[in-house]
């Protein structure tokens, strides 16, 4: 007798349990926390973690692109879930100056990421002032080897620091187009001190790859423009988030109007901003250069073998970090492997045909005019 009762309460007991089961929310695996540990087997793997300008793509080992990641994340106050995708173009991605200050664990479609082999390799940097603030934001690994993403709210940029590079093309023995008792390498310099001056109305730190007429690096800079030193080194040890190189056209005397130049491998948002100030200032867009993808705007690819997809223009070309592959830099410069892992983003403009009277001194005339609409429309595409 005393068995049964056992048994019953046992039976009783395993009905209760199933009933309570059945009852039960359906719930898949937990995610996995900030610093939770995750096996070497269910971890993806990093291979790169990349920004152009203030945007950011990820890169994983043999995963495919279309791939989601998520950022999760908290404050004292708040958790955040942000999701994205890698862009097609360099400029795209992660916009690292609107994700609010927390420290994020990265997902790829679910999973965490392995990170450890690149630990000292991830780049950090600092977003451009928006309202009097600014973003400090730094991949890393947490003491597990996992990425994280770190965005904290900062007032100052440090020394050596730069939010805009302004290139003063050509200098020193190349002094580019001569018209009309007029050299391109002067003008280019003038105009640059030009737009540091209206940047920095903006509240913006300008570098100037030259500030007078001598060629940084001299004249071995002169023949190689990717040594140490030289203009393309110097823009990456600024750590500039952008950069504006400043040219003047020449052509058969008959040119006239502005061309602006963006990274074959971005999208023109930044180049239509500029454009579209210009224009709105009395400008005149130039149609009749190579690489032609809309009025005044050009993106030109490398007439090299094997070299469509890459810039044909060494400034745009070696200068915007690892995702625009700056191989000729890098042959030069490997101990800036790392430091390449970010890079601006950068427009050429061709502001007006040296060698077209009418436009040259249409150009002189109201340069401080068109140099403010520049200045204005990059602050545009800037949101600042």
């Amino acid at each position: 007798m005393k068995q049964n009762n056992v048994r019953l309460f046992l039976l009783g007991g395993a009905v209760l349990l199933l009933l309570f089961a059945l009852l039960l929310p359906s719930v898949g695996p937990a995610p996995a926390l900030l610093g939770d540990t995750v096996s070497p087997s269910a971890a993806l793997h990093l291979s790169a973690a990349l920004v152009h300008g203030e945007a950011a793509q990820l890169r994983l080992h043999g995963i495919q692109p279309g791939v989601t990641f998520t950022l999760s994340g908290s404050d004292a106050e708040h958790v955040y879930h942000i999701r994205f995708r890698n862009s097609p173009f360099a400029n795209g991605g992660l916009c690292l100056y609107q994700l609010p200050a927390a420290v994020y664990a990265v997902y790829a479609d679910g999973r965490r990421i392995d990170a450890s082999l690149l630990n000292d390799s991830l780049p950090q940097g600092y977003t451009l002032p928006r309202d009097g603030l600014r973003k400090h934001w730094q991949f890393r690994t947490d003491r597990h080897g996992l990425l994280e993403l770190v965005i904290r709210d900062t007032e100052h940029l440090p020394a050596g620091y730069f939010d805009v590079a302004i290139d003063a093309g050509h200098g020193g023995g190349d002094l580019g187009a001569e018209a009309g008792g007029e050299q391109e390498a002067q003008l280019n310099l003038e105009n640059s001190l030009l737009l540091k001056s209206y940047l920095e109305a903006y509240g913006l730190r300008v570098f100037l790859t030259r500030e007078d007429a001598a060629l940084p690096g001299g004249m071995a800079a002169e023949e190689n423009p990717y040594l140490p030193n030289a203009r393309i080194d110097l823009i990456y040890r600024s750590h500039a988030s952008y950069l504006i190189s400043n040219h003047l056209n020449a052509g058969n005397g008959q040119q006239a109007g502005f061309q602006i130049y963006s990274s074959v491998a971005s999208d023109l948002r930044f180049a239509t901003a500029v454009a579209d100030a210009l224009l709105a200032a009395g400008a005149v867009a130039n149609d009749s250069g190579s690489g032609l993808v809309a009025s005044g705007l050009y993106q030109r690819h490398s007439e090299e073998p094997g070299g469509y997809g890459r810039d044909y223009y060494f400034i745009l070309r070696e200068t915007g970090g690892a995702a625009l592959s700056p191989t000729l830099y890098l042959y030069h410069n490997p101990q800036m492997a790392d430091a390449i892992q970010r890079g601006p983003e950068a427009l050429l403009m061709e502001y007006a045909f040296l060698d077209n009277a009418a436009d040259r001194n249409a150009w002189l005339q109201q340069r401080e005019t068109l140099l403010q609409a520049t200045a204005a429309g990059a602050a545009a595409y800037w949101q600042l």
